[in-house]
């Protein structure tokens, strides 16, 4: 049963809490099991949810008196969701600023779709990074946020600004010149830059400039994010009349069905986790 739980879960394809989760009910039916390591393991899991809860708590209502959910109804409301794509990032208790910063970033990043008059939208996005910067500068880290604000931003800007492009002009643009644009729309390599805004000494300056060199690693799990994120919402956005999504950029090329497009890019995911790897 473990084996074949890590085969469909492999470690680098999971969440490291819920994998701990789902060891520990694996190791205590283990006869040869050490009870103390047993124990310790539980008590860390109940003691790290905890801090989780109380973090999510802080989160949710930091998003209720924000109100954007019903200044802009069309934002989506999924701060749990998005608060458990941190804890993906990192959950280790000293890491709890930099998992707030990313949650509450991720959270007004994910209305990607707003227009340029959305001064609701830039209001709360300002009063945020303006949160972040004096936090940041209690310990001479304010680059951090300038960084990110003015070179990821500005190109994440650019590439909806190009989708807006082949919205009006009704375009759909074939898969290389799609994907290239998608490593920015997937806001990846946003997010990476935001995840660590409240981290350690490791988060120099070097390691912000290594994000605008687009290395493989980034620019494989920005298209990894963009595809998976075309096959659960294209449907949904086809009905709304959005900008053609990876799947219709597929159809189109290759004059595929859907369901043919829907291997295709499956293949095209799976082959730049080979190339994460």
């Amino acid at each position: 049963m473990e084996v074949s739980y890590t085969l469909k879960y492999p470690i680098n394809k999971t969440i490291a809490r819920v994998a701990t989760r789902k060891y520990i009910s694996f190791y205590q039916e283990d006869k040869s099991c050490d009870q103390v390591l047993l124990n310790f393991a539980k008590l860390d899991f109940n003691t790290l949810q905890k801090m989780h809860k109380r973090e999510l708590c802080d989160i949710t209502r930091w998003w209720k008196e924000l109100n954007l959910a019903n200044e802009l109804p069309f934002t989506r409301d999924r701060v749990v969701e998005l608060y458990f794509w941190s804890l993906g990032v990192y959950f280790e208790p000293q890491n709890k600023v930099a998992r707030i910063i990313l949650a509450k970033v991720w959270n007004i990043d994910a209305a990607e779709n707003l227009a340029p008059y959305m001064k609701i939208f830039y209001t709360a996005l300002l009063h945020l990074y303006k949160e972040v910067a004096n936090e940041l500068a209690k310990e001479n880290k304010s680059f951090r946020v300038n960084f990110p604000i003015s070179e990821v931003n500005e190109k994440v800007g650019e590439s909806l600004f190009t989708r807006g492009g082949w919205y009006h002009g009704n375009t759909i643009p074939r898969m290389e010149e799609y994907m290239k644009n998608g490593i920015e729309t997937s806001v990846i390599p946003n997010l990476t830059a935001a995840s660590w805004l409240g981290m350690g000494d490791e988060a120099t300056k070097e390691a912000f400039k290594w994000i605008t060199t687009e290395p493989p690693i980034l620019i494989a799990s920005s298209i990894i994010a963009r595809l998976l994120n075309d096959i659960v919402s294209h449907e949904r956005e086809m009905e709304r009349g959005d900008v053609a999504s990876g799947i219709e950029c597929y159809m189109d090329e290759y004059d595929a069905t859907k369901e043919e497009a829907y291997m295709g890019i499956r293949k095209l995911i799976e082959k730049n986790w080979k190339d994460l790897n």
